[in-house]
């Protein structure tokens, strides 16, 4: 069974999509794993499911960049394991992110990164249903 976690990560729709591109070829090509991008959500906002406006850490709404906020509940992100390291060290690498894990004791097994986008204002997609 193992210990779950609820987790939400916001990028660059640029970024999102040379993170599924990336994460294709090394991970799931090379390493064999599954494809955790063929079993994560979208969460809905103002338009589709994959353009959301980014906010700065200011808090103020950045037009020019369109965002996408997915995530996975009850996974198992584990450091250690080469997909979630492979997400981990791609997003820190981005100019603009946000992700946020929740462990299932929820009592203070939360971890939080962020670098130029706010985190706060997607807490909400955890109790959302997608």
């Amino acid at each position: 069974m193992g210990y779950r976690s609820d987790v939400r990560i916001r990028l660059t729709k640029i970024d999102f999509e040379r993170l599924k591109l990336e994460f294709e070829k090394k991970v799931v090509n090379e390493l064999g794993y599954c494809n955790l991008f063929d079993t994560m959500d979208a969460y809905k906002n103002v338009g589709s499911a994959y353009c959301y406006n980014c906010i700065d850490t200011d808090g103020k709404p950045t037009k020019d960049l369109d965002c996408v906020f997915f995530g996975w509940n009850c996974v198992k992100w584990y450091e250690g394991y080469k997909d979630v390291d492979f997400i981990m060290d791609f997003i820190q690498k981005c100019e603009r992110y946000a992700f946020c894990r929740i462990g299932e004791s929820l009592e203070g097994d939360i971890e939080c990164h962020e670098q130029g986008m706010e985190m706060i204002s997607f807490y909400y997609a955890f109790d959302e249903e997608v």
